[in-house]
């Protein structure tokens, strides 16, 4: 079971909460966990005030002492993804042109991360939760902190994208990665 404070929005095994804007965590790296909740501590996430949800991580986190930061991440990362149900809706046939031009290097040709690359896999988050992210990416309230290295990536390949539609085909495309 995950810690009350954490299971309230993300869920009791980690499967999270659309209602609460809790993604699913379960199955993510304990590595990429550990990572962002450091960043969330660290105000390197966060930072928008018009981002309740990142505004209450940071809340959550900055109260946080590394061994628990440690022990969650790792208990989280144990639980099983559990598929999720298709919200978000796109050609993915485009969206993997998308992908192959700019995310595929980091995230690899199956979306399930590099660590060398310090990014996390995509295939497991539910396409709400990924659309919500490349937008924020896009529109600089993620990704912007000087200590967010990789947010920093991110913003500029986020940035390439065209719209709304790009990100849509380019999250149907992840979203039929997750089903095989």
């Amino acid at each position: 079971m995950v810690e009350m404070d954490c299971s309230v929005c993300h869920g009791e095994r980690g499967e999270g909460r659309a209602e609460l804007k809790g993604p699913a965590l379960a199955g993510l790296p304990e590595w990429y966990l550990e990572a962002q909740l450091k960043k969330f501590r660290k105000h390197a996430r966060g930072i928008d005030p018009e981002d309740k949800s990142s505004v209450q991580m940071h809340a959550m986190a900055v109260v946080m002492k590394d061994e628990e930061i440690a022990r969650i991440s790792r208990l989280i990362s144990q639980f099983k993804r559990m598929p999720s149900a298709q919200t978000v809706f796109g050609n993915a046939l485009r969206g993997k042109s998308l992908f192959s031009a700019q995310c595929v290097s980091c995230h690899g040709p199956d979306a399930m991360g590099i660590k060398t690359q310090n990014a996390p896999p995509l295939v497991g988050y539910q396409d709400w939760y990924l659309k919500s992210q490349i937008e924020k990416f896009r529109r600089g309230s993620r990704g912007v902190h000087p200590l967010d290295t990789e947010g920093i990536e991110m913003h500029k390949v986020a940035k390439k994208l065209a719209g709304d539609q790009d990100i849509r085909d380019l999250v149907a495309f992840i979203a039929d990665l997750a089903e095989k």
